[in-house]
């Protein structure tokens, strides 16, 4: 909401309603039936604490905003009541917590066996352990529980060993809410060789490799001859992805290709449908990497060797929406010698990117026109 000219800065006035949104409010209807889930639970009181533990402070805002404390006196909650003094007290044990615990005193043995205990969590933190306890005694430990670990696991474990293992390398994770975070590289790689790395990248790539075909020559199929496509051996495999966005477009996994049937790509940038007309100034904007230098398409620098930008606009019509366009000829850039197109999208405007904007490419074998409508 923040704007460069003061008097559309609705900044400070955006950050007191969104404080008085967060103030919970439940009517005594929802706080009953909280209260009975919770009573109800078939989980034991340790347990349930156990799992409310991460999210503490928002479970206290819960308890207080639902009356929970109320409920917990009254006959027939009384699994609710000691959950609330369990929880309250903290005289529950955190499995995670005593993994870190065992961790940080090099107790190899009483930290592999808690984590023999949850397969799943062992191999998301199997590369973290190689490094603090190394790699022979980890994988000779996580082999004894690795037939419990899904195939997904599995291969992401071996798609993600070569970036893991680089000093050098940022992971980029999408999140559930479908943000991306960038992780830099664990600090403690930076205490092992080059040769070292590379021998824990082979050995979780033979290890994984190993369990894979164990479990498919275990599975029975029918004698069946089939045919299969040599693309298929190329493909990358949508392990881990949470790119099942808000828009009804397919997702796009990184390093993918496609096919051109020109020799232009159209960048596009769409928003405001079913919005009402008003100001609402995005810019569509793509930078273009050579060697040695970088050059800018956006709304102050409309045409340039190899670009085109449609025009800047800063207003949308009445539940219809507007868009931007970028034509890049891809032919005209490749004999200047650039190398990368990068394209982005900014708000200069009140308000955020919303679900209704999108950005993305399309084949631009036909010729863009720009309506002055």
């Amino acid at each position: 909401h923040k704007h460069i000219q003061r008097q559309n800065d609705l900044s400070v006035f955006a950050k007191i309603v969104g404080k008085e949104q967060l103030k919970l409010k439940y009517s005594r209807k929802e706080a009953k039936m909280v209260a009975v889930w919770l009573n109800q639970l078939p989980l034991s009181v340790e347990k349930i604490a156990e799992q409310m533990h991460p999210n503490r402070q928002m479970w206290v805002r819960f308890i207080r905003a639902l009356r929970l404390a109320e409920y917990s006196k009254k006959k027939g909650f009384d699994k609710l009541r000691a959950v609330l003094d369990v929880f309250y007290n903290q005289t529950y044990e955190v499995w995670q917590g005593k993994v870190d615990y065992f961790r940080s005193k090099t107790d190899a043995e009483r930290t592999f066996a808690l984590l023999q205990q949850k397969p799943s969590l062992f191999a998301r933190s199997l590369f973290s352990n190689m490094l603090w306890f190394g790699a022979e005694e980890t994988l000779q430990t996580f082999e004894k529980v690795s037939s419990e670990v899904p195939m997904k696991f599995l291969l992401i474990l071996n798609s993600f060993v070569e970036i893991y293992f680089d000093r050098e390398a940022q992971r980029s994770v999408k999140t559930a809410m479908g943000t991306r975070k960038s992780i830099p590289a664990n600090k403690f790689l930076s205490l092992y060789s080059d040769e070292e790395l590379a021998g824990f990248q082979s050995c979780i790539k033979d290890f994984t490799l190993k369990e894979i075909e164990r479990r498919f020559s275990q599975s029975e199929v029918g004698f069946k001859n089939i045919y299969i496509d040599p693309k298929l051996y190329e493909i990358p495999l949508p392990i881990g992805d949470r790119s099942q966005n808000l828009q009804d477009f397919n997702p796009t996994l990184m390093g993918e290709t496609f096919p051109l049937e020109g020799n232009k790509i159209r960048l596009f940038m769409q928003w405001g449908k079913d919005l009402p007309a008003q100001h609402m100034d995005m810019d569509l904007s793509c930078s273009i990497i050579y060697e040695n230098e970088r050059d800018v398409c956006n709304y102050s620098n409309l045409s340039l060797l190899g670009c085109k930008h449609s025009g800047d606009i800063r207003s949308i019509p009445n539940k219809i929406g507007t868009a931007e366009y970028i034509d890049v000829d891809i032919s005209a850039l490749q004999k200047a010698g650039g190398k990368y197109v990068v394209f982005t999208c900014n708000a200069y405007s009140l308000g955020s990117i919303t679900p209704n904007l999108v950005v993305g490419w399309m084949d631009s074998k036909h010729k863009m026109k720009v309506s002055e409508r």
